[in-house]
Parts: C-alpha cells; sequence; structure tokens
C-alpha cells in the first residue's frame, strides 16, 4: 500500500468529496496534511465581509493531520503558512512515498517541495494558475515568475492540470506531455442523480459569489436592467447571491427593480435548493476567477450557463449554443442578448440536460481520485 499525502492550506469544502474518494482506494494510505484550520471555526472572509463557519463536516470520511502554524498572521498567502512540524513528519520513518502539493504560494509548502525532493519523495503539483491570468501580469514580473517556477518545476515529477486554460499555463512553462496529468476542477462526486433536471423555460437568473470587483456583479446588473427592458411583460427574475465590497451596489438597484432579489451569504447546506429554484447562472468575472466553481454547482443543479470570456473554466464546462453562451469581459450588452436568448428558447432543454450529464461524467472527484491513485502505483 502507497503512502500518500496532500499537502493543502487548510480545509476546503470542495475538495473533502475527493479526499472522501481517495480514502476508499484499498491500494493507498492517504492523508491530507493542513496548515491552517480555516473553515473548521468561524473566521471573518475578507471577501465576503462576513464572519463563516461551514455547516458541514469538514473531516468526515478520511484521515487528515492539523500542522501547528506558528505564522504571527495566519492566512493562505506567503507568510501565513509556517508549520515547522512539517520536518519531522518528512524525516521520519513513515513520510509518505508520494505527495501532492496543492499550490505553492507558502513558507511551508517550499520547504516541503526542497525537502521532498531530497527525500526522494515523488511529487506532483496541482494549482490553479492560467494562462489568461500569467499573460495579463506586467511584462518584468512575468519574466521574472517564469524563470523561477521554471526552477521550481523541475522538482517535480508530474503537473495535474484542471481544466484547458491551466494545461496551457504548464505548456507555457516548457512542462512535457509525458509530465502532465488530467484532474478535474469539480466539486461533486459522480453521480447518476447529476444534472437530470430538464428545464421547461430559462427565466430566473442567477449569480452567486462574493461581491467583489474580480467577480463584477455590477455587469449581471447592468445586463438585467437591459433585459427588463426589453422583456417586461416575461417575468425574468435575477437573484444574488453572496456578500462583499459591491453590497451597497445591489442593494441599491434591488430598491429599485422588484424582479432583482438579494439572498445574501448562504451557506454549503443551502446551496442546493436555491439553485433548482433558479434556471441560468452567470459569471462574468476577469481572469482572477482561475476556474469558476459555481458553474460546476449551477451545472450539477441543471442549469444553463453563462461565462464572461476570461474565466478559467469556460473551454471547458460551457458549449456554447448547448448548455450556454460565453461573451466578451465588461459587454452587458452581449450578455443581455444571450439572456434574451435565452429567454427566448434558443436553447434546446433536452440538449442542456445531456450536455450537463456528459460533463458531470468527467468533472467529478472520482475522476481525480482516480488519476492519482494511477500515479501513485506506478
Amino acid at each position: 500500500m502507497t503512502r500518500f499525502t496532500i499537502l493543502v492550506s487548510h480545509p476546503i469544502q470542495y475538495l473533502i468529496p475527493l479526499f472522501q474518494a481517495l480514502a476508499e482506494k484499498d491500494d493507498l494510505d492517504t492523508e491530507i496534511w493542513f496548515n491552517n484550520d480555516f473553515g473548521e471555526k468561524p473566521f471573518f472572509d475578507p471577501d465576503f465581509k462576513t464572519v463563516i463557519k461551514w455547516d458541514i463536516d469538514l473531516h468526515d470520511g478520511y484521515k487528515s493531520r492539523l500542522l501547528k502554524n506558528i505564522s504571527p498572521s495566519p492566512s493562505t498567502r506567503l507568510f501565513g503558512q509556517i508549520n515547522p512540524g512539517i520536518v519531522s513528519l518528512l524525516f521520519g520513518r513513515d513520510r509518505p512515498q508520494v505527495m501532492m502539493i496543492w499550490g505553492w504560494n507558502s513558507i511551508t509548502h517550499l520547504v516541503t517541495i526542497l525537502l521532498a525532493k531530497m527525500l526522494g519523495v515523488r511529487l506532483y503539483l496541482r494549482a490553479e494558475t492560467t494562462i489568461d491570468y500569467e499573460t495579463r501580469i506586467p511584462v518584468a514580473k512575468r519574466v521574472f515568475k517564469k524563470f523561477l517556477l521554471r526552477q521550481l518545476f523541475r522538482m517535480f515529477d508530474g503537473f495535474l492540470y484542471l481544466g484547458q486554460q491551466n494545461l496551457r499555463f504548464y505548456k507555457y512553462m516548457g512542462i512535457g506531455d509525458e509530465r502532465l496529468h488530467f484532474m478535474p476542477y469539480c466539486v461533486n462526486r459522480f453521480s447518476s442523480e447529476l444534472s437530470l433536471r430538464r428545464l421547461t423555460s430559462i427565466r430566473r437568473f442567477i449569480f452567486v459569489g462574493k461581491l467583489t470587483y474580480k467577480k463584477r456583479p455590477d455587469i449581471v446588473l447592468d445586463a438585467f436592467e437591459l433585459l427588463r427592458r426589453n422583456y417586461p411583460e416575461e417575468g425574468v427574475e435575477l437573484t444574488i447571491v453572496g456578500d462583499g465590497d459591491m453590497r451597497d451596489l445591489v442593494l441599491e438597484k434591488s430598491k429599485f427593480d422588484p424582479a432583482i432579489h438579494f439572498h445574501g451569504f448562504a451557506n454549503q447546506s443551502e446551496l442546493k435548493s436555491i439553485y433548482q429554484k433558479h434556471d441560468a447562472a452567470i459569471l462574468p468575472s476577469d481572469e482572477r476567477e482561475t476556474w469558476g466553481l459555481v458553474i460546476n454547482e449551477a451545472l450539477a443543479n441543471g442549469l444553463a450557463v453563462i461565462t464572461s470570456d476570461r474565466v478559467g473554466c469556460r473551454e471547458d464546462l460551457i458549449k456554447p449554443g448547448k448548455n450556454g453562451e460565453i461573451f466578451r469581459y465588461g459587454d452587458a450588452a452581449e450578455l443581455a442578448e444571450y439572456m434574451m436568448a435565452m429567454v427566448d428558447g434558443k436553447l434546446s432543454p433536452d440538449e442542456i440536460r445531456e450536455t450537463n450529464r456528459q460533463l458531470a461524467s468527467v468533472y467529478n472527484h472520482d475522476t481525480g481520485a482516480k488519476t492519482l491513485a494511477k500515479l501513485s502505483n506506478v
């Protein structure tokens, strides 16, 4: 049995099904190492601008270890994760034979990469960076970063790409195909119950996410205003689920239009019922949205979807004309056109459902667990 460990910053609600799937693998002795305990106790999220405690069990069904963090300011950033106890774990007799490192942006992650490589541990990297994001940073920073990362990447045996944008980032960094392995970004394990819902019409739109300038809920509001102006009698509605810096703008808009509903922050157990009351989800974010897991959630609940042309998952999860559309970032008028087309029935309900079901059969945590098990036992 292979000793397999994942190092990740903190318990992340979307990853729990992956950890559970790995725990079921008979040929793996899997343990998850956390640098922080964010999410286990109430914590203030600076983007949501609210105190959060997830209402699901973040440790159910798998083996984990919380490393003591001595950082004076614990966070998910470089100096927010300093966990000296990881050194004794790596030098111990039962150290992992294979490790997956989730990102590289912390002192603990960097120390682990160096020590694990020195000790002969097989290393795989999972990161979210996209080629869109990378090519939009300033040239000098991009060149310097590429030089540093290419040195770091030499220490890894392989790379787990989450989608096409992430894959192109690794190729831009000079990684060959033989070291690239598909591990989809997702929120669920596979179930034949996913994406079974068949829409009868599209009238109820939803935005789910942090109300920040990265996510751009203002674009959705502007597009919905155009939609309402052109379809005043169609009974269209928009729900904004989330909280953050742009809350006041959302509240101001909803004050003047009874068809705009502000829900505020929603915890994990609430989301399914919220999605099921809607027909189409919109994510208008910029290139900092390296994936967009709310799109996975929407598809799993049978919704049609629209994203901007900078959202990381667009090439993987949006099939234009089948289950959704992609609009030019910042173009509220084009977004409104796609919303109007959906209201007009331009997307086939059967095709939406079939496309979403096909995607669900690939973009699930069982696919990722299978990839990791195969790599760990080569």
